[in-house]
């Protein structure tokens, strides 16, 4: 409630050169009860005319009151006929004594003397007075351990105890049936209408790494309450390593992607190994890293991402990069996890896919793309489920290497799964691919995590990244917002293909922006996720993180590469 760290002001051309004033850590009173605080000398006479002695309080958000003086016209006025001093010469004891003590004399209440020229060169550490009525309230206390694996001969442990009244609860601690010294009390903190209190003890570290049992004791008078604080065991798991690839054509940046999902303990280390004796030139490697979800058994599991972009000018295809997870084992023991992903060059036969938009605007366009590397294109059309060609389809001339056909379709019609066949005729050869719209399966909601923001120095840049996973089928549609307003192109933006696990989908989703745009306050930045099985009135999960600046937008969109083969 208030500081009552030790107040001993030595000012220049001190009188004395030693003193020590000692009052009591606290004192609780009930409301109308008289007050009496005594604060004990020594290092100076109190028979000596030329020091005078007082009392001063501290409450909570008010200036200072000179409560009382041993000369008596030095009284504050209002507190004159409620406090009054008596000075023990003999015992060496100043008292403080107050007369009808109410809730609002509740403060901090501080000895203080001078010597000379009305300087107050001494005060004692305070006393903390709680005036109240309030049954005392036991306190919940719990462990506090360190984090990781610090360095050094001696671990610094910790307690916090909450929903404690009065302020005045004290704390200790214990090994066995020892009491241990080296221990750090703070000063209780106000949490409505009770207290919050901290306490860190200095152990040694063969004890701690021993797993021997240090006990926290929160005490006041005859009630007390405490915790055990142990090392834990630590978990150890391997993570489930999985990687995709994705081609910015615009950008000319090929993206590799890692995922290394559930493992245990946190340290960790994703870095990237070329197979082969080829010269790549890498652009950026960016790692981000979240807390998971606990197991069945309560311990913490963790996940990480790293995105490796290269060039693709210097990518031959079948190019493969090593993805290699470091993580620690039991006794710190290496381990290591390694998955490939690989350049693919797109088919010379065509690529279907279909921009999910559908999800936001109710209605799409399915997209065939044709590249003729041998022969000449005669003809491309749409059929439907019935093989027929579909009016207004169709294309005949003006053909170049690389062509597109579109077709418009509804939400309807993607969800209930139709089938549409993309034909190409090239040099009187017909090819028929089938396109399933949509793919059956139980639909599965998408979980969404916002992941913090990751730093790049060298590149005066910060990523955003947006995680969905656990979502079937496999259409999703991520956008990125500033302020509730779609970003526009000044912005980078990535978003992996969907990835399969156990049969539902994951994907990530990357905006990077200034560093400078970053740490300007303001500004909300937002992933929107769209997938069929989300109902709600805006048909999508947003997921936000602040702050930095922007106020223009541009909706994105992720397509869809699908098989040749129809699935029935």
């Amino acid at each position: 409630m208030f500081s009552a760290a030790l107040m001993l002001l030595l000012t220049a051309g001190s009188c004395v050169d030693s003193i020590d004033l000692i009052q009591p850590d606290s004192k609780v009173v009930q409301p109308g009860q008289s007050l009496t605080i005594s604060c004990r000398v020594s290092g100076y006479s109190l028979t000596d005319s030329s020091y005078g002695s007082g009392w001063t309080r501290q409450r909570e958000g008010k200036p200072m009151d000179w409560t009382v003086h041993q000369w008596t016209s030095y009284y504050k006025y209002s507190l004159k006929n409620k406090f009054s001093i008596d000075v023990d010469s003999s015992n060496k004891r100043v008292t403080l004594n107050g007369q009808n003590m109410q809730p609002e004399d509740t403060a901090v209440y501080f000895y203080l003397f001078y010597c000379d020229n009305w300087a107050f060169d001494y005060w004692g550490k305070g006393t903390t007075v709680t005036v109240s009525s309030a049954t005392p309230q036991t306190p919940d206390v719990f462990p506090l351990i360190p984090c990781g694996s610090p360095s050094g001969d001696t671990v610094t442990l910790g307690c916090i105890a909450t929903g404690f009244t009065p302020s005045s609860w004290k704390f200790s601690w214990k090994l066995g049936t020892d009491s241990l010294e080296n221990v750090t009390q703070y000063p209780s903190i106000p949490d409505n209408d009770k207290y919050l209190g901290i306490s860190q003890v200095q152990v040694s570290r063969q004890d701690w790494d021993a797993k021997k049992t240090f006990q926290c004791v929160a005490s006041y008078r005859d009630l007390n309450s405490n915790t055990n604080v142990n090392k834990p065991d630590v978990l150890y798991r391997s993570p489930h390593l999985t990687t995709s690839f994705s081609l910015d054509e615009e950008k000319q940046q090929a993206s590799f992607y890692c995922f290394a999902k559930d493992f245990a303990p946190r340290n960790h280390n994703i870095s990237w190994e070329k197979v082969g004796s080829d010269k790549t030139s890498i652009l950026d490697v960016t790692s981000v890293f979240s807390e998971g979800r606990n197991d069945t058994n309560g311990a913490k599991l963790y996940s990480a991402a790293s995105l490796l972009t290269v060039n693709p000018t210097d990518l031959t295809p079948g190019a493969t990069f090593t993805c290699v997870f470091k993580g620690k084992g039991v006794n710190n023991t290496d381990v290591l996890e390694k998955a490939n992903a690989t350049y693919k060059e797109e088919s010379s036969g065509g690529k279907w896919n279909i921009q999910l938009d559908i999800l936001v605007e109710q209605r799409g366009k399915i997209t065939c793309k044709i590249q003729v590397n041998n022969g000449r294109l005669e003809k491309i059309y749409w059929a439907n489920e019935g093989e027929i060609e579909m009016a207004g389809t169709v294309k005949s001339e003006g053909f170049k290497k690389q062509e597109e056909l579109e077709l418009d379709i509804t939400y309807d019609e993607w969800h209930q799964g139709v089938k549409r066949y993309c034909v190409s005729v090239v040099s009187f050869i017909v090819h028929t691919v089938c396109f399933l719209v949509l793919t059956g399966g139980p639909a599965q909601r998408p979980s969404v995590l916002m992941l913090p923001p990751v730093e790049h120095a060298r590149n005066n840049e910060v990523t955003l990244t947006c995680s969905v996973k656990d979502f079937f089928p496999e259409e999703v549609f991520v956008a990125w917002l500033v302020d509730d307003v779609e970003v526009d192109s000044k912005y980078k933006i990535s978003t992996t293909s969907p990835v399969e696990k156990d049969g539902s989908y994951l994907v990530y989703s990357q905006l990077t922006l200034t560093l400078d745009e970053w740490k300007q306050a303001g500004p909300v930045y937002s992933c929107a996720v769209y997938h069929e099985t989300l109902t709600n009135s805006t048909r999508s999960i947003v997921r936000s993180i602040g702050f930095s600046t922007a106020d223009q937008t541009n909706l994105v969109n992720l397509n869809l590469n699908l098989s040749e083969k129809c699935k029935a």
